[in-house]
């Protein structure tokens, strides 16, 4: 085997090109398979050993292994590899094929450095994991240090809203202080939660949930405020009517916020459909608006926390921007997926995928 000889690997170790193969003297059957069986080898621990070095260290020591040469004889070679933009580059030579002074230097140059920069990215990776959990913790102590002086500020804003003697001018006075506090309280529930799902702290209490009988409930209370717009609920059912073995009050922060949400988007007088159908495997929840619809160069970062389009609610509703954060996380941390189909002028559709996750019977 020549010296110059540079076989590319996945971090698998299925070798991927030849980058270098001057003399030809590798098999040519090579490509897609494991570097063991492609070059025909039985050191097989020599040659873990070689490759696990790369991928945990950068940089391998040089391992002395027989291969399969193109002729099909077993030829000696030497094998070094070292790990480059996320691919394991194996170096061989022949055991009596000495590479000039000048070329080990610089390959041993550039492998120390490799190592001494992964070192320090790994320190730098541990260090900014440290600083996320921290900022965690003191935003949940914030939020939560906050929640109950905003809820007591929009109770008694709203208490003194209904008072018959208080003038038109205090009473709208009254009425901002109530409706900035309760979206700020909204802000605080929603900062919490994504709080929780980024540290990883949410637990799932999963039992069996009837499909159809939980839609129907969200569907009925959310009626009240699709009705404050002369906005029209409607259920819709077709194909598999079963449970879904998930967490109820999860699945039910969902669909709130995907209700709410079309209910916030669309024109007085529409209407807002949430339809359920399914298979065996998966339960499917579409929630579709007649609303105003989102730009499409605006959709591939729907789902990022305190991300917001150019669509505003149709009435000055505001947002928080982490609403739709939190579903997609809760969507996912169920096993599911949550897209998006919208066009300007004609409306959005959620489409929520479930899978059913029934236990085993005994």
């Amino acid at each position: 085997m020549s010296a110059r000889v540079a076989i590319r690997l996945d971090e698998s170790g299925v070798v991927r090109r030849i980058d270098h193969d001057p003399d030809g003297v590798l098999p040519a059957d090579l490509l897609g398979q494991p570097l063991r069986d492609a070059l025909g080898t039985q050191d097989g621990p020599r040659l873990h050993q070689l490759l696990g070095e790369a991928v945990d260290h950068g940089v391998s020591s040089e391992q002395s292994v027989e291969v399969r040469g193109a002729d099909g004889a077993p030829t000696p070679v030497r094998l070094t590899a070292t790990r480059i933009d996320g691919e394991l580059l194996v170096l061989g030579r022949s055991p009596d094929e000495v590479p000039p002074v000048a070329v080990l230097d610089e390959f041993t140059a550039v492998n120390n450095e490799l190592v001494a920069m992964q070192r320090q990215l790994a320190r730098s990776n541990a260090r900014l994991r440290v600083l996320s959990e921290e900022k965690s913790q003191l935003l949940g102590m914030a939020a939560h240090d906050l929640r109950n002086p905003l809820a007591a500020i929009a109770g008694y804003a709203a208490f003194l809203f209904e008072e018959p003697s208080l003038p038109d001018e205090a009473r709208s006075f009254v009425a901002s202080i109530r409706d900035r506090s309760t979206f700020m309280a909204r802000l605080v529930d929603d900062l919490l939660d994504v709080s929780e799902l980024e540290s990883g702290a949410v637990r799932l209490r999963r039992a069996a949930v009837d499909g159809f009988g939980f839609a129907e409930e969200v569907v009925a209370r959310e009626a009240v405020a699709g009705s404050r717009k002369d906005i029209a609920l409607h259920l819709e059912q077709a194909g598999v009517r079963g449970v879904i073995f998930a967490d109820a009050s999860k699945l039910e922060q969902v669909l709130v916020n995907l209700v709410g949400n079309a209910i916030k988007y669309s024109p007085r007088g529409s209407a807002v459909i949430v339809r359920l159908t399914g298979t065996d495997e998966a339960l499917r929840l579409e929630i579709i608006d007649q609303g105003q619809g989102i730009p499409e160069r605006e959709q591939i970062a729907l789902f990022r926390p305190f991300w917001k389009t150019s669509v505003r609610g149709t009435e000055g509703e505001q947002s928080t921007g982490l609403g739709l954060a939190i579903v997609a996380r809760l969507v996912e941390a169920h096993g599911g997926s949550i897209v998006v189909r919208s066009t300007v002028g004609q409306g959005t559709t959620f489409d929520v995928r479930l899978p059913r996750n029934l236990p085993a019977g005994p």
